[in-house]
């Protein structure tokens, strides 16, 4: 999942606010022909009440709690028009999710978490230990790739089990975090940014249709996002 596929997924919808009252709220984002009717996927309702958010879609489904008013929670900074996610406090917030879940384990993370660890091991080794220290990381590398049992319990043995000189160097690999966020959570935090938003605008009178209730409105413009170890940002395409 990336910010490019996410902006096309939503190129087309369209807000629908359903309910605005203070701080109750139903809005509705989804493409529809000129008769109203869902003309793709990827649909989705944000639906607030005091204390309490509900995304629900085509994407999933999450509950969060943290302010009163969950929009403010979700709403982009201020500064130079940008809008930070961090994935991984607004999950600390969800308090309910559906079978997609937040996180997955990564295998290629698991790999990469490893390579890092191993890189470590040799860093602290003195010169006549290298060769044969190389050579048996290289064995444990290749059994993780080849292993049959590829699931999170079948790989984080297979490390723990490793030996090497009479030892267990990697005793505590247990607690490397090797779980990266669902695509449906990923995509549920990128449309809760992106919605607020698109509301913000609307309730600024930006658009170039204002939205009524249960009518439609147009969608902003596309957003720019950039994302690193679990942080986002969303900003104004200039």
């Amino acid at each position: 999942m990336n910010p490019e596929t996410f902006l096309k997924e939503v190129g087309q919808h369209q807000m629908t606010v359903l309910l605005d009252d203070e701080l109750y709220r139903h809005l509705r984002f989804q493409a529809v022909d000129s008769e109203g009717r869902r003309q793709s996927p990827c649909w989705f309702d944000v639906i607030t009440s005091p204390g309490l958010l509900v995304y629900t879609g085509d994407m999933g489904a999450y509950c969060f709690r943290r302010l009163d008013d969950m929009l403010v929670f979700f709403r982009r900074g201020a500064e130079h028009g940008t809008a930070s996610i961090d994935m991984r406090y607004w999950a600390e917030k969800c308090v309910s999710q559906d079978k997609s879940g937040i996180e997955r384990f990564d295998v290629a993370l698991f790999r990469r978490r490893l390579d890092e660890e191993a890189q470590q091991l040799l860093d602290g080794l003195a010169d006549q230990e290298l060769v044969e220290a190389r050579d048996a990381l290289a064995e444990l590398r290749e059994e993780v790739e080849t292993a049959d049992d590829q699931s999170e319990i079948g790989l984080y043995r297979l490390v723990l089990d490793f030996e090497m000189d009479g030892r267990h160097p990697f005793s505590d690999f247990y607690e490397v975090n090797a779980k990266s966020f669902t695509h449906h959570f990923t995509w549920c935090c990128y449309a809760l940014a992106w919605a607020v938003s698109q509301y913000d605008n609307h309730r600024a009178g930006l658009n170039r249709t204002p939205a009524h209730h249960g009518e439609p409105n147009s969608p902003a413009d596309d957003l720019v996002e950039t994302m690193t170890d679990g942080s986002a940002h969303l900003q104004e395409r200039p």
